[in-house]
């Protein structure tokens, strides 16, 4: 280890390079704590709009809301591990911190600790990060299967790649919080343990790092694809359609994140010699992907919240004048059919299915009759000297006169 001053590197420095323990070079300290702090205040008001929304505006309060609300509260988990790396050392070079001095005892136990402080955050950070992506997806895709639900392969994807997920990131997470034997040998450097004591025995970290990275990337891409089909197939005007493609575009900057954290599991973490700032850039695409994520998870909410303060408050009997018992039997009659459709999707996307002129023609046919009808039973009398009116021209048998 290089040794400066009475001080030794946590690693050595490369060829010709002089570590500087005074003021180490801030590669990505400071990036990393304006980075974390910046997501949390991105995502909790959109989080904040959506529980609102959902509340008080669109309810009921259903399973994903209850889901998405489980997210963020991993991922501000997820940027406060982040954040206790900051604290000690991360986004600096590793060579540049000291591990401790010889000269005190009590310098050397106090540093010691701080590297274990470090070490623990960054198992914290692992644990975190596979529940955090893992609901944040979940809350995307149960957003999918609402707001195309009329589309039943679509659907069946969407559960279907939920279970599978289900069934990596959980084994996963045991194997974190074993991964090593005691679980204490993950953060204690093999120098500090006692003469003769027995090391630690742990699994290989940087393949579980990898799995994580695949993994994430691969389900990342699955969220973008999986709507796209569906959404190419329905009618809308071209702004509703521009709503759709930008809440998946802004999936697709997600899914290059986790892309291009899979190249740093590869080209950096992998062999890493500076494990200080490749694990912080690791970090920071991480918490781009989850916080990018959550973000899209709420987008529908905020759109019933914009497109309620654009319309007009409307009465009970609709803006077509008919009542709202009318209403409520057109639902009736819709039900379990494939024209339920338009009441089926979410109100945040304002989606029409491609079978809306079906429906307005089922409209117009009974706008139509219920003129005619109301013309019929309201004729006035045809003569008024014997000031007869009659009730029902449909039906003879019951017509009944009456004298004045």
């Amino acid at each position: 280890m290089q040794r400066r001053d009475n001080i030794t590197a946590a690693a050595p420095p490369p060829p010709g390079v002089t570590p500087n323990f005074a003021q180490p070079e801030d590669v990505l300290y400071t990036i990393n704590l304006v980075t974390q702090v910046a997501g949390i205040a991105l995502v909790t008001p959109f989080v904040i709009m959506r529980v609102l929304v959902k509340r008080y505006i669109s309810p009921p309060f259903l399973i994903e809301d209850h889901i998405c609300v489980l997210a963020w509260v991993l991922s501000t988990c997820y940027s406060v591990t982040a954040i206790m790396m900051y604290k000690f050392g991360g986004g600096y070079h590793v060579w540049e911190l000291d591990v401790w001095t010889y000269a005190n005892f009590l310098k050397e136990h106090q540093l010691t600790q701080i590297m274990h402080r470090r070490q623990k955050a960054l198992y914290a950070d692992t644990l975190v990060y596979g529940l955090n992506a893992y609901f944040t997806k979940v809350a995307l895709l149960l957003v999918i299967a609402r707001v195309f639900s009329s589309f039943r392969k679509t659907r069946i994807v969407t559960f279907v790649m939920i279970g599978g997920m289900a069934f990596y990131y959980l084994p996963m997470l045991f194997l974190k919080m074993n991964v090593c034997n005691p679980i204490s040998g993950y953060w204690t450097p093999l120098a500090t343990l006692a003469p003769g004591a027995t090391p630690a025995r742990c699994l290989n970290q940087r393949s579980m790092f990898v799995a994580d990275t695949i993994i994430s990337a691969i389900t990342d891409t699955a969220v973008l694809v999986i709507p796209i089909p569906a959404s190419v197939s329905l009618r809308m005007p071209w702004q509703r359609r521009l709503k759709v493609w930008s809440m998946l575009g802004l999936g697709g900057v997600a899914t290059a994140a986790s892309i291009v954290r899979l190249v740093v599991v590869f080209t950096s973490i992998q062999e890493s010699e500076d494990q200080t700032v490749d694990f912080v850039r690791f970090n920071l695409l991480g918490t781009a992907e989850v916080s990018i994520g959550l973000i899209c998870a709420c987008l529908p909410a905020i759109n019933i919240l914009f497109s309620r303060a654009k319309q007009p408050s409307r009465s009970p009997s609709g803006s077509d004048g008919t009542s709202r018992s009318a209403y409520l039997h057109r639902l009736k009659f819709l039900r379990g059919s494939r024209l339920q459709t338009a009441t089926d999707m979410t109100l945040g996307t304002g989606i029409t299915p491609a079978n809306q002129d079906a429906i307005q023609t089922v409209n117009n046919r009974r706008n139509e009759i219920q003129p005619d009808r109301t013309r019929q039973t309201q004729r006035p009398a045809a003569a008024a000297g014997n000031h007869t009116v009659v009730r029902d021209s449909q039906n003879p048998e019951t017509n009944q006169q009456e004298s004045v």
